[in-house]
């Protein structure tokens, strides 16, 4: 079995694809065998602004090495991406990260992605660097400050991958990357670093942590390595007339919501999280030796009410033998659809549920899951 996914974007339309062909070949011995074929075709979702409880989507859907400055993309936000005294490099790649997880359902995603670069110097000699840290603001704001809404929960997700130069300063045996890099949740009423998820400054390992106020003082690590690609999500439950608690769930099941108890880390009842503003962050160079910049890569920026609002994915479509007859298996509530050619027109399986089973013929058959 071969599978293989594609996204692109438009104003209207999100594609992720996916698709599964077979036929029956004949062999020297003459005995049947299954011949699985890739093929490619467009597997449907709504627009993420048209979810009615998906708050804020930044997919990064811009010209690759360009600026986010000034970049109005996305839904869900008050203003366009703001230089916010930032240094470095804060530019769109073509390229997206994905996610995929244990049963095989795979995050859906559209455009490029974000790089974000610490400053190496700040231009007079050999001086500390400027973080790289553009920010945009929410259209809405979400807890107590300012009139936000309370008594509510937040959900917020995003892809990210720290990266970049390392260093073997033997005070941090266990961390390579001794500068800042995040994603920093805020509120503007007054500015205040509400919460970040990533890692922070001098952090005693290299792995995602929950950090309110952006302090390593309150820091609360997970087990899970930052140098990879994770889906890092943070349930916010916003309490009235009283702190709130975040949950941390790096790499989570994209099937269902997650327990709080089964988070990777918590903070409960110490802080308040109320949030109205976006700021990813990288560190600039402190010391090119013991404390160089730091790099980062972000995507796929979701703020909801729901997990299933900023966890939107692709179920796996898996297909194999049994006998004379092909099996499609599938999670979800999805349409399969089926074409004789690759490019369609496809129809619906009327009738048609997982575990669905069909005969082997001579004639190609492409299938799809259409929403």
């Amino acid at each position: 079995m071969i599978i293989s996914f594609l996204s692109r974007h438009n104003q209207k339309e999100q594609y992720m694809k996916t698709i599964f062909s077979w036929k029956r070949t004949k062999a020297v011995s003459s005995v049947p065998k299954l011949l699985l074929v890739f093929a490619t075709i467009a597997f449907f979702y709504s627009v993420p602004g048209s979810q009615a409880t998906l708050l804020s989507y930044e997919g990064f859907n811009y010209t690759a090495g360009t600026s986010i400055v000034g970049q109005n993309g996305g839904t869900g936000f008050s203003q366009a991406w703001q230089l916010n005294s930032s240094g470095g490099i804060f530019t769109n790649q073509a390229n997206s990260l994905s996610y995929r997880d244990a049963a095989g359902n795979t995050l859906l995603t559209t455009g490029g992605s974000l790089f974000l670069q610490g400053s190496l110097t700040n231009g007079v000699g050999t001086a500390s660097g400027p973080a790289a840290q553009p920010n945009r603001t929410l259209s809405y704001i979400r807890g107590t400050n300012s009139g936000g809404a309370d008594g509510v929960t937040t959900w917020v997700s995003f892809l990210a991958v720290r990266q970049g130069i390392t260093t073997n300063n033997p005070t941090y045996p266990d961390n390579p990357y001794l500068r800042a890099a995040n994603l920093a949740l805020y509120n503007s009423a007054p500015s205040t670093e509400k919460l970040s998820l990533g890692n922070t400054a001098l952090n005693p390992s290299n792995v995602v942590t929950l950090l309110p106020l952006g302090n390593l003082a309150n820091a609360k690590p997970s087990s899970v390595p930052f140098n990879q690609t994770n889906l890092i999500v943070v349930r916010i439950d916003h309490i009235a007339s009283a702190f709130d608690n975040a949950y941390l769930f790096v790499n989570p099941p994209l099937g269902s919501e997650p327990d709080v108890a089964l988070a990777d880390t918590n903070s409960i009842g110490q802080f308040d999280f109320s949030i109205n503003r976006l700021r990813p962050f990288a560190g600039g160079r402190k010391d090119l030796t013991s404390e160089p910049y730091a790099e980062i890569v972000m995507d796929e920026i979701r703020i909801g009410e729901t997990f299933a609002d900023v966890a939107p994915f692709l179920p796996s479509l898996e297909i194999a033998r049994s006998g004379n007859n092909v099996v499609l298996t599938w999670s979800g509530t999805n349409q399969l659809q089926s074409s004789e050619n690759v490019v369609g027109t496809y129809t619906n399986i009327t009738g048609a549920t997982s575990p669905y089973t069909n005969g082997i013929s001579n004639t190609s058959l492409f299938f799809r899951l259409f929403n």
